[in-house]
């Protein structure tokens, strides 16, 4: 590929159509994007000046002359004028093809480039093509962000299922209001189990039975969850499996039936919700979904950043391809 000192030094002249004037232009500002020295009419020549002289003295200038050809440039005289102009002064002149209109002889014998709607369409698309792309992948992270976010939050039972073993050091303040709240459940815990163990076969027991799991989900739900860490959910799951075990060991002592059976039937959906899984054996999970969070963020932002990053590249990467194209013939 040329370098930016070859392309610099490239004079190129823009012989075109006026009907052709939007996409000549699109390819002027390629080629001087890359580096080219490019004169095209409406652009170089200021207001009031001679047109004749002006055209004439680029062409004596230029070392190619670019001739888009097209319908409109087979009927234009200025175009004629112009190309069979370089052709006497000895210049290189490139045929760039818009369309399939025939070339006249003298250009037909030339080496030329096609800049036709179906040779450059792709690559005027890709921008939009790579937008909708950055954009799909965009919605696509910010759905399965919200998705994994919506599990989480509807996840059963009062209580996450582990928390983060590498979760940041809490303060003083904190890990004491979660002890708290953790003896309060273990104490409730303790009072249920001998409910449990005390439990006989009629109303009263039943009663008594469906009072204490009220005061333990009472005392489940008043939990400090962004305060707890792993020693406080080691307790709680001590506990859970503690009145699991009691209620295994007597459950089967009362008929389905009576009072008491269905209140350790009730008992045992109660620990089944709000079951505390050991969290030195299951799998890590965010304590606070912050993190979580802000690494959605980061890949949107990222998606946001990248595209416009990209484009430019794309862009610049079109125009040095298309001088090479040009300074290659």
């Amino acid at each position: 590929m040329p370098n930016s000192t070859t392309m610099a030094g490239r004079r190129i002249f823009i012989s075109y159509a006026r009907d052709d004037g939007p996409r000549v232009e699109k390819d002027a500002a390629l080629l001087r994007a890359g580096g080219a020295r490019v004169f095209i009419d409406v652009q170089d020549i200021e207001a009031g000046s001679p047109w004749e002289p002006a055209l004439e003295s680029a062409l004596a200038k230029c070392e190619r002359v670019m001739v888009f050809w097209s319908r409109a440039a087979k009927g234009s005289t200025w175009v004629d004028r112009e190309w069979r102009t370089a052709l006497r002064l000895g210049k290189r002149v490139i045929p760039a093809l818009l369309d399939d209109t025939p070339l006249p002889r003298e250009l037909a014998a030339l080496q030329g480039i096609s800049r036709s709607s179906d040779s450059v369409g792709v690559a005027n698309r890709m921008p939009k093509l790579l937008g909708a792309a950055w954009l799909g992948a965009a919605v696509v992270a910010a759905a399965v962000g919200w998705a994994t976010l919506r599990v989480h939050d509807e996840a059963p039972g009062p209580l996450p299922a582990v928390v983060d073993l590498a979760a940041p050091a809490r303060s003083a303040s904190d890990a004491a209001v979660a002890a708290a709240a953790v003896d309060s459940v273990r104490d409730q815990a303790l009072l249920l189990r001998l409910r449990i163990n005390r439990a006989a076969d009629n109303e009263a027991s039943a009663n008594s039975l469906r009072e204490g799991r009220e005061k333990l989900a009472a005392a489940i739900r008043n939990l400090p969850i962004d305060r707890m860490a792993t020693p406080d959910l080691v307790r709680l799951h001590a506990e859970t499996e503690a009145l699991r075990a009691a209620l295994d060991a007597r459950g089967s002592q009362f008929p389905d039936d009576s009072a008491t059976g269905q209140e350790f039937r009730s008992l045992k959906g109660f620990l089944t919700s709000a079951t505390i899984s050991d969290p030195t054996s299951a799998p890590p999970y965010p304590q606070d979904d912050r993190s979580f969070k802000l690494s959605v963020l980061a890949v949107l932002a990222t998606l946001i950043i990248a595209y416009p990053l990209v484009h430019v590249w794309h862009k610049r990467r079109r125009a040095r391809a298309f001088v090479e194209a040009v300074l290659s013939v």
